[in-house]
């Protein structure tokens, strides 16, 4: 059975691989950073959305009987984040470029010589094996779900941080790098209550397909 893990991560890593007439499709690293912040970022909302009971959201992705469990175990991987989190930091800080700096502090360990232009190249070339990025944008949205829960309101300041501050043409040049697909024409800012009753019907519909058992749980 699919598992709502499953549905996100597809969703958002599928359109960003690159499709090749012969062997595997292959993910870019800069886009696989782009995915992951996507995949981050939807979690949250997620999560913010169901936070009243979030054991309920949890149910669609975690063994029979282990959603407490689960619960507690995601919301101690965000509140590890929120820990390392700077005060003027968005969800871009604590997501995509953490984990940037966390590949390549690995890279570095495993090649003491390698020059920060070196390491500049090799996100330039490098594309992650798929089954590795599957696996670390699941934990990106699983760890996101805990963080809108556990945190809302620093949720809700890290939505307005994000999506109504003045935009940073830098931020926008290295997102557009890292993949994630950003018109010229930047459009106005969308508010949170507008993003959380977007996902919402999208894990209801999720529920319809995969779940029905569980339609009175969402209130359907």
């Amino acid at each position: 059975m699919r598992t709502l893990l499953e549905e996100v991560v597809h969703s958002v890593m599928d359109p960003a691989l690159n499709k090749k007439w012969f062997g595997s499709p292959e993910l870019p690293f800069r886009r696989y950073l782009g995915c992951y912040q996507e995949a981050f970022e939807l979690g949250v909302v997620v999560g913010y959305a169901y936070r009243s009971d979030v054991t309920i959201l949890v149910r669609l992705f975690s063994q029979p009987g282990h959603e407490t469990e689960l619960t507690a175990f995601i919301q101690g991987l965000a509140k590890e984040k929120l820990s390392g989190m700077k005060e003027t930091e968005g969800f871009f800080g604590i997501a995509m470029f953490a984990e940037e700096q966390r590949i390549r502090a690995n890279w570095r360990y495993a090649e003491m010589t390698l020059t920060e232009e070196q390491l500049d190249v090799r996100e330039d070339e490098f594309k992650i094996p798929l089954e590795s990025a599957f696996q670390n944008l699941s934990v990106a949205v699983s760890t996101g779900v805990g963080f809108g829960s556990a945190f809302p309101e620093v949720t809700e300041r890290l939505w307005e941080i994000e999506h109504n501050a003045p935009v940073n043409l830098e931020d926008v040049k290295r997102l557009r790098a890292a993949g994630l697909d950003i018109p010229a024409e930047l459009e106005p800012p969308v508010t949170l209550p507008d993003r959380e009753g977007e996902l919402r019907r999208s894990v209801q519909q999720f529920v319809l397909r995969y779940r029905p058992e569980l339609r009175a749980e969402f209130d359907m």
